[in-house]
């Protein structure tokens, strides 16, 4: 029988929070504070590079599209209706994959990897927001390389970005890459890149 909770509308994506993320008034989200930190930073290195040619590194970490997929409800919207967000192909955990690779979130109707416990319209509704906060975390991480950009550090900044490889709700959400990190680091004077 499948699993209907309430809509996830409500916690996941707040029309009051602005699409930078800045929120409430001492509540902003936490990847918008990585971000700006991020900003902050980068801002700091270019000073200390133009000033010693000090090189730098720094590592930013976005946690969206992680549970709770809490964003700003303009990156919902970019999914609107969601009744016609795609449903995946697969609806189960395909019985080759170990059941070890997959997580339980009973608060989400994930009891069983083997059978549907969701309705459709709930899977298409976490879709939805799934896709909304791995928008989110493209525009988060987009901030940081502008920045970049904007410092004139991009065509002598390396910068890797680390992602994480899911499978979640019984491939509900189907296989998708999860950013992680955003790593960004200039090389010496010399033309070599610091020991990291």
């Amino acid at each position: 029988m499948p699993h209907t909770p309430a809509d996830p509308a409500s916690s996941f994506c707040n029309p009051d929070i602005p699409l930078n993320g800045s929120g409430a008034p001492g509540q902003p989200l936490c990847d918008f504070v990585s971000y700006q930190k991020a900003i902050d930073h980068l801002r700091f290195a270019k000073a200390k590079l133009v000033q010693d040619q000090t090189p730098f590194f720094i590592v930013a970490g976005i946690r969206r599209p992680h549970l709770n997929w809490r964003a700003p409800k303009g990156y919902l919207d970019l999914y609107e209706p969601i009744q016609e967000t795609a449903m995946p192909l697969q609806l189960t955990l395909d019985r080759s994959i170990d059941p070890i690779a997959w997580t339980s979130f009973g608060s989400l109707g994930g009891v069983n990897p083997h059978n549907l416990t969701n309705t459709p319209e709930l899977i298409r509704s976490y879709r939805a927001h799934y896709y909304a906060a791995v928008s989110w975390a493209d525009y988060v991480a987009g901030r940081v390389l502008d920045e970049l950009d904007q410092l004139e550090l991009t065509s002598s900044t390396l910068v890797v970005m680390q992602y994480e490889y899911i499978i979640a709700f019984s491939t509900s959400l189907g296989k998708d890459l999860a950013l992680k990190s955003i790593t960004v680091a200039a090389p010496t004077t010399a033309g070599t890149w610091a020991s990291m």
